[in-house]
């Protein structure tokens, strides 16, 4: 490839700086870093750039150091230089390995995101061969402290698409601001153990989104619905914010996805603060939490917690609503009443999750009801797909048969094959989450009759 600044397959390079320069107008790229260890890129501005701008190219790249360094406006491609390049996405970070350093580096309005881990299963391209076996998402991350995006047309983070982020030990993003994001402040797909620390997401549709992704944890962040000053810019101008909108403002976004097993858990927010999100955004729905509607896997970690939260008068906390029309079964561990009347377990106000367990609604705009004193854990059943659809679970409490309530479980399958018109199934697989102090006996019913 030619681009402005460009280190080849030049090995380790310690004691090589790239510093103070003005890369503007670039049709490809700014400054790519390929197959090249321990390089420092300080004090650098970028402008105006076509595809991804600070670039690791192969993911084998370890030990460069991006500190202090300004990245603004990438825009599309047209024309890839290759099929497996995805400058048609453009990040002013492209981030192909986490073994590497980010300090204080700002992303501006890009077409695409601002930081990148587009992360793969192993090394690709000509640095291959010098890195067998090497898979760099699962490879811990060095260091991400201090960075700022802001004006990106999609999110401000993101680990996907690719492979996702799934390191062996926890990675941070630490104090990073994100705000004015058309997308997310960070989001988070097929990933797992990353927590975010400190840090503030302000005007983004959403502020940080948990989706499909496992043991997050996020202490001490400080979230912005719509903030008065983005409002009034944003009707000064007569240009189109966030809303108003048919999709609500979100601070922190989870969702339903069945990853269980005691290897992992559910997320953790802990000394969160919330501000301006309500009906002021505009944007009809908006609160501090939300569950993701639009996916439903009916199975919801209760191993999820809060503790520690706090909300100014212009934020609604929770908004569940969308999540039971959807049929999801929420179940929030809260620790300390953050968003209840009391300690105990946030759930979803309907049958399946109230009927055994002594529950109050917390109100009605809400969809939630909190549940005293009381533990729920998730019990996973799996059988064959090829099972009648109108087969039911039938759970019990104690000897007797009532209460009772009645599950039709989730049939988990493959996308549809256009050339055999047909969708392949895996399982069926049913979930119930229940207060862990109960007895219960379940068991399966076709048309009235046990199987």
């Amino acid at each position: 490839g030619r681009y402005p600044i460009h280190f080849h397959m030049c090995g380790n390079v310690y004691g090589s700086v790239v510093s103070k320069n003005v890369i503007r107008d670039s049709h490809q790229r700014c400054l790519v870093v390929h197959g090249t260890d321990a390089l420092l890129i300080e004090d650098n501005v970028a402008y105006n750039n076509f595809g991804h701008c600070f670039v690791l190219e192969d993911g084998g790249e370890v030990d460069n150091v991006f500190r202090n360094n300004l990245g603004a406006l990438s825009k599309k491609v047209s024309t890839l230089i290759s099929n497996e390049e995805t400058d048609n996405k453009p990040s002013t970070y492209w981030i192909t390995n986490p073994q590497n350093s980010f300090e204080n580096n700002v992303a501006a309005g890009s077409e695409g995101t601002g930081f990148w881990f587009e992360l793969k299963t192993r090394v690709r391209g000509p640095s291959a061969n010098l890195h067998p076996g090497v898979n760099p998402s699962k490879l811990p991350l060095k260091y991400f402290v201090g960075n700022v995006a802001h004006s990106n047309m999609d999110s401000g983070l993101a680990t996907y698409p690719g492979a996702g982020y799934n390191p062996d030990e926890e990675a941070s993003f630490v104090d990073m601001k994100s705000y004015r994001n058309r997308g997310g402040g960070i989001f988070l797909h097929n990933s797992g153990r990353l927590s975010i620390q400190g840090g503030t997401f302000a005007d983004n549709r959403i502020g940080v989104d948990i989706d499909r992704a496992h043991s997050v944890r996020i202490v001490g962040s400080h979230f912005v619905g719509v903030t008065p000053s983005f409002a009034e810019l944003v009707s000064s101008s007569g240009k189109s914010g966030h809303c108003p909108s048919m999709s609500p403002v979100i601070g922190v976004q989870l969702h339903s996805f069945p990853i269980g097993g005691t290897a992992v858990t559910g997320a953790i927010l802990q000394d969160l603060s919330f501000a301006h999100f309500g009906e002021g955004t505009r944007c009809p729905g908006s609160s501090a939490l939300g569950v993701d509607p639009n996916e439903n896997f009916e199975f919801f970690d209760p191993r999820t917690s809060v503790e520690g939260l706090s909300f100014d008068a212009y934020t609604s906390k929770l908004n569940l609503c969308p999540a039971v029309n959807s049929g999801i079964n929420v179940a929030i561990n809260d620790k300390d009443a953050s968003l209840g009347s009391f300690p105990g377990f946030i759930v979803s106000a309907n049958a399946e999750m109230t009927t055994f367990s002594p529950c109050t609604a917390e109100s009605v705009a809400s969809c939630a009801s909190a549940c005293r004193n009381t533990c729920f854990r998730t019990l996973s059943l799996s059988v064959s797909s090829f099972t009648p659809e109108n087969l039911q679970l039938v759970v019990k409490e104690g000897t007797g048969d009532v209460p009772s309530i009645s599950l039709s479980g989730y049939f988990n399958y493959r996308p549809w094959d256009p050339y055999w018109n047909t969708r392949s199934y895996w399982t069926r697989r049913f979930f119930v989450t229940l207060p862990a102090s109960g007895s219960y006996q379940a068991q399966f019913v076709l048309e009235n009759q046990a199987v």
